[in-house]
């Protein structure tokens, strides 16, 4: 599989309005000349706190500052990405990811100062307003089984009350 399938597979897990934002986004790289792979899209929390612990608890150097539902990643609004030369990834090459970055921008895709491979859903202002935009989590009782058992749900069905 080439940079461009692998790139494509990964926008996949995207949320709809962001991922044709990327798709965008990739496309006017592309055409300006910039080679990318997209690496990282969506990312469960369980995934999202071994990248935390990493460093922590667990051995190797941190990665993150976001524990889990705390990163863009984990509501499929963001992505990692690299730039390619040659075929290889190109880790160094600063002014390839200002570009993307600077291209970005145009599609409403947000940089973070101390992460050049990533861009974010600039449509939300952090992670917190993400996370409280999010649909509250579905119930597993139904009406009627409230009704026959005097199960209520609370507000926002998030549990019982």
């Amino acid at each position: 599989m080439n940079y461009k399938e692998r790139s494509y597979k990964v926008f996949d897990g995207l949320q709809a309005d962001f991922k044709e934002r990327v798709i965008r986004w990739y496309e006017e790289c592309m055409a300006e000349g910039l080679k990318i792979l997209v690496y990282c899209g969506y990312r469960s929390n369980e995934d999202q706190e071994k990248l935390y612990q990493q460093g922590r608890s667990t051995k190797g150097n941190k990665v993150t500052n976001a524990s889990a539902g705390q990163s863009f990643h984990n509501y499929g609004r963001a992505i990692d990405f690299v730039p390619v030369r040659n075929g290889e990834s190109s880790w160094d090459d600063t002014a390839s990811y200002l570009k993307a970055q600077r291209i970005g921008k145009e599609f409403g895709l947000r940089p973070i100062s101390w992460e050049l491979p990533h861009l974010e859903d600039s449509n939300f202002k952090n992670w917190r307003e993400l996370q409280a935009s999010q649909k509250p989590a579905k119930t597993l009782f139904s009406p009627i089984v409230e009704r026959i058992w005097g199960i209520k749900r609370s507000v926002g069905g998030r549990g019982l009350r």
